[in-house]
């Protein structure tokens, strides 16, 4: 699909591969595994020469890397090239041995780093070791398309309007909670769940959907537990829904469907972890303790008994996120790093 919305931007695109088995690692595994890590290391070079030659073919004068293994592939190749090298960084890694080596590649490499949110700011500065000079906060952008259809999945599950609904919108993951929020709703019996996403790293997480399954299929949930896969309709869900729930269990990097709930005028119930208090205020939500289904469970249910509550929290949010979380304001903020490193004689800042 970004292949195809480039072309459409009338923007030079070129596609190149890396090996399926780096692709599926996850992000935790790296960090944590060093033996993990060094075998993946050899296949970061194929596409790393590929790079360079695309940007010295297409005259390319800065590097712009989404990810860990991104970054190490655009290191390289920026290195290679001689342009300047941008790391946006959407993660907040553990501490450990991976995290060190990452921090020691991104002190001899990145000109500037975009922290998505001001936690994964202090993770690059304390746990990577990055110069806080170099380290940018650019929230992410992120804007309501028009044509949601509110009620849709209400219809496609046969649910009433009246039946209480909560989703949680995530990636199948340990660290994202999933399992905690089941646990939450088995203590509200009239309580539905749509749990929206995939498991998106099978090696690591395939255990864990199969655990929700059966969770869902006890008794206590039988029938609530709704799984609807990845979607592109969140804002339609969203709008179908009484509350977002956002359970995780590590520090959130951002949370882009905080946001997206924000925009759609739902509360929010959420960790207290990572970026989620910069994002979610007490005015547009509710945040617990990680890991405690009861504090989860508490907190549904005082928002879904207290419609007007609802209605107040969703307009403060709706509010804050069009004011924080624009996205002329990530698009203003990027545009400025471009401008700084491009700019003659910025090679080397």
């Amino acid at each position: 699909r970004l292949p195809g919305a480039f072309r459409e931007l009338g923007l030079d695109t070129h596609i190149f591969g890396a090996p399926r088995s780096l692709l599926t690692v996850s992000r935790g595994r790296l960090a944590s595994h060093p033996l993990t890590t060094l075998l993946r290391l050899p296949q970061l070079i194929r596409p790393a020469l590929e790079l360079a030659r695309i940007i010295r073919r297409t005259g390319a004068t800065l590097v712009h890397t989404n990810s860990m293994k991104a970054h190490v592939i655009g290191a390289l190749a920026a290195g290679l090239a001689g342009v300047p090298l941008v790391w946006h960084v959407r993660d907040i890694l553990p501490p450990g041995w991976g995290t060190r080596m990452l921090g020691l590649v991104g002190r001899r490499t990145v000109h500037r780093a975009i922290a998505i949110s001001d936690a994964v700011h202090h993770a690059l500065v304390d746990l990577c070791g990055l110069d806080p000079a170099r380290v940018v906060r650019v929230y992410n952008g992120i804007a309501r398309p028009a044509g949601a259809r509110s009620g849709a999945l209400r219809e496609e599950l046969g649910l009433s309007p009246a039946t209480p609904i909560v989703a949680a919108v995530a990636q199948i993951a340990r660290w994202k909670g999933q399992l905690v929020l089941l646990e939450a709703a088995a203590r509200l019996p009239a309580l539905h769940v749509v749990l929206v996403g995939e498991v998106l790293f099978p090696e690591n997480e395939t255990e864990y959907s199969d655990r929700l399954d059966l969770r869902g299929g006890r008794p206590d949930l039988a029938g609530r537990v709704h799984r609807v896969g990845r979607r592109a309709d969140v804002f339609e869900i969203l709008d179908s829904v009484d509350l977002l729930v956002h359970p995780v269990l590590e520090a959130e990097p951002f949370g882009r469907v905080l946001v997206e709930a924000m925009l759609a005028r739902r509360p929010v119930v959420a960790s207290r972890t990572g970026a989620v208090a910069e994002i979610v205020s007490d005015r547009c939500g509710v945040l617990v303790e990680p890991g405690r289904p009861d504090l989860l469970a508490g907190a549904i249910e005082s928002l879904l008994a207290d419609p007007d509550l609802r209605r107040k929290m969703g307009e403060a949010g709706r509010e804050r996120a069009a004011r924080m979380f624009s996205l002329d304001a990530t698009r203003l903020g990027v545009e400025a790093i471009y401008q700084e490193l491009v700019a003659p004689g910025a090679a080397g800042r």
